[in-house]
């Protein structure tokens, strides 16, 4: 039976791991899904439970029940399945079916996308100018789909959030929403910035987004607002002070990543190449009186 582990355990890993995560693909799937086509009624369980329980997850779960912003989440996910689906996909029926030609296409991209975050690890003191302006390019992408409350969407709610938890405003301070037609509602022509640029009444966040002084929208300080301070900085503090659980974080999907094509191959060349094994059989001879033995190799 020791010919079976060579396949067996690869096999058993691959069809374990990718297994759990095509289920995450289908249950995001079908949570993307049930989003898009039944928003409304999500909405109206979501709210159902708003006088029944009191929690911080249960209050910013009820900040997006929104039937709008409830499609728009939806819509992510369904985009967020169909990139992880396919290639576990792959690899779960490849590898339960010891199918060199799926394995092939499980591995190849897995092994594509291993190089490609290795490459980037690699000449990120280089191209670090460049990943800044993306990202800044991408935030203002984003900052220019902010709207009041009247008109929410998935980016509002979002950046609201962001410059609620991180006590900042904007991208780079408030002046990013000047040239936005973030206030399209004649009563709001004359406010300066949103209202989670302001400090906050804690007691209701993160249900509601009310500053403590009323006039901090019209006429912002540094002592009722952060108006000044962009959210850039104050969230690269924070991926900074996170840093060595960012850094093994990535060391272990690098790790599994890589594990995953190193069993992928091993399975293929073990479908190719079946071991055998030894088997003795003893055969008693009448005239000498002595067991005589016979090897023969079979395949497993």
């Amino acid at each position: 039976m020791g010919c079976n582990c060579v396949r067996a355990v690869p096999q058993y890993l691959l069809t374990l791991i990718n297994s759990i995560v095509l289920f995450i693909g289908l249950i995001l799937l079908m949570f993307g899904l049930t989003f898009m086509f039944a928003s409304e009624h999500v909405s109206t369980v979501i709210n159902s439970y708003q006088l029944n329980q009191h929690n911080k997850v249960l209050e910013a779960v009820i900040t997006v029940s929104n039937p709008v912003l409830i499609q728009e989440v939806g819509r992510c996910l369904v985009g967020l399945a169909t990139c992880l689906i396919p290639i576990p996909l792959f690899g779960y029926i490849g590898s339960i079916r010891i199918n060199p030609t799926l394995l092939f296409l499980y591995s190849t991209p897995l092994l594509f996308i291993w190089i490609i975050q290795l490459a980037v690890l690699t000449c990120l003191p280089v191209i670090k100018p460049r990943i800044f302006e993306f990202l800044a390019w991408f935030s203002f992408q984003t900052l220019a789909h902010y709207r009041d409350e009247s008109e929410p969407n998935l980016s509002t709610a979002i950046w609201r959030h962001i410059m609620a938890s991180f006590s900042c405003c904007g991208y780079s301070g408030y002046s990013d929403f000047q040239n936005l037609n973030v206030y399209p509602n004649p009563l709001s022509q004359n406010q300066l910035l949103p209202e989670a640029c302001c400090v906050l009444d804690w007691s209701v966040y993160p249900r509601r987004i009310v500053a403590q002084d009323t006039n901090c929208i019209y006429t912002p300080t540094k002592y009722n607002s952060f108006f000044m301070q962009g959210c850039a900085p104050m969230v690269g503090e924070s991926l900074l002070n996170n840093l060595e659980i960012i850094v093994i974080s990535v060391i272990c999907i690098l790790t599994v990543e890589i594990t995953l094509v190193i069993l992928a191959v091993c399975l293929c060349l073990a479908k190719q190449s079946p071991p055998t094994h030894t088997v003795l059989i003893r055969d008693q001879q009448r005239i000498t009186g002595g067991p005589k033995e016979q090897k023969i190799d079979m395949k497993c």
